[in-house]
């Protein structure tokens, strides 16, 4: 529901300013609206790594072409910020199409990160709301939750042990 709102959000002001990246999110968040429903509607595509897969390539492939053709044929050339939500979405397609849990949640932090900048750059501010609420501060909550270091490197440096409790 909320990337569908972003989505409404581009359209509005895309159709008041006409800039091409108010078009590039438009066409971007339409299309991830439209992969989230496809994986709440039909359950075997999370089930199945994959279909998951499958899912998550093209969605991101989609959001490539589109976005980069919608940004040529506004502008008719290609802007940094172009590349902003391509990056975020292919974090995010990395995390989820892989199956283990502390690389899906850092995946979608990087994702959240980048796709705030994306929003501020843009003036979105919706999606800046809901990147640090629900991607960014999600994936924080998570990650201390479920005690997923850092980075490798880092949690051996200090000296950081995870300690699994057998629950009953």
């Amino acid at each position: 529901m909320a990337l569908g709102a972003v989505a409404a959000d581009f359209a509005i002001k895309y159709l008041c300013t006409e800039r091409a990246d108010h078009l590039v999110g438009l066409v971007v968040f339409t299309i991830l609206t439209a992969r989230t429903l496809l994986l709440l509607c039909f359950e075997t595509i999370e089930a199945e790594v994959f279909r998951r897969r499958l899912t998550c390539a093209v969605a991101f492939l989609a959001c490539a072409v589109a976005s980069v053709a919608s940004e040529l044929a506004a502008t008719g050339s290609l802007a940094l910020v172009t590349l902003l939500p391509l990056v975020g979405i292919g974090m995010g397609c990395l995390g989820e199409a892989s199956n283990a849990m502390a690389v899906r949640r850092r995946c979608v932090l990087a994702m959240g990160c980048i796709m705030t900048l994306f929003a501020i750059s843009t003036g979105a501010w919706g999606l800046v709301f809901k990147n640090v609420i629900s991607d960014v501060g999600a994936s924080i909550w998570s990650m201390i939750k479920s005690r997923d270091p850092p980075l490798p490197a880092l949690a051996s440096v200090i000296g950081f042990r995870l300690t699994i409790t057998p629950t009953r």
